[in-house]
């Protein structure tokens, strides 16, 4: 059965100067640990796992888990993979398409936030969380990580994110016309992208 999608579009809410920013990732080649934020357990893949998009910008999200609401799932796909919670911010809208070639639902669910928290987040998740998520790949690859709950302990990577999948995370603004069409405008009907250029052009008309 054909699995729905949900991503979290975090975004400038305070929208100023003909600017309206977003939180976007890039995910790694390959992820070597991913968690269950509901049970607290997880796996982890000496020899990784290839990912989906693999060292391709995306948005944070993903499979969508019975039976969470769309609004629910971004907030918790935004966790896993950040290190970092948006859940107490504005969910000002819901969108949810249909790709028919794979039967699946992809959804979003938009975010406001100030930019002033957009830099915090970033900053903080690319060179804290995300920063230690590679250092316990590492371990997990030379064998000095053999378990998941392994990998939060005080001594090693206590504020890496549940899921290692995100080498970073950066602020794009999708009003600007040169990052549109250098970047995003591409994505447009590609098999990998295209799921995030629909997101992102809904972004640009709220």
């Amino acid at each position: 059965m054909p699995r729905d999608y949900v991503y979290a579009v975090v975004y400038n809410g305070d929208a100023k100067d003909a600017h309206r920013y977003v939180l976007v990732g890039t995910k790694f080649a390959k992820g070597y640990f991913f968690g269950n934020s509901q049970t607290h357990q997880g796996e982890v893949y000496p020899n990784g796992v290839d990912l989906n998009g693999a060292s391709r910008n995306c948005l944070p999200g993903g499979g969508l888990s019975n039976p969470e609401s769309v609004i629910q799932g971004a907030f918790r796909e935004f966790r896993e993979e950040t290190g970092y919670s948006v859940d107490g911010e504005t969910v000002r809208q819901t969108r949810t398409w249909f790709d028919s070639t794979l039967g699946s639902n992809y959804s979003a669910s938009y975010i406001e936030t100030s930019l002033e928290n957009m830099y915090v987040l970033a900053n903080n998740a690319s060179y804290i969380s995300l920063d230690q998520a590679a250092g316990a790949a590492l371990e997990i690859r030379y064998g000095q990580i053999r378990q998941y709950i392994q990998i939060h302990a005080p001594w090693n990577y206590p504020n890496a994110p549940g899921d290692n999948e995100l080498s970073r995370i950066e602020i794009w603004d999708v009003w600007d016309q040169n990052t549109w069409a250098a970047y995003i405008q591409p994505w447009q009907g590609n098999a990998a992208l295209g799921w995030y250029y629909d997101i992102l052009e809904h972004l640009r008309n709220l």
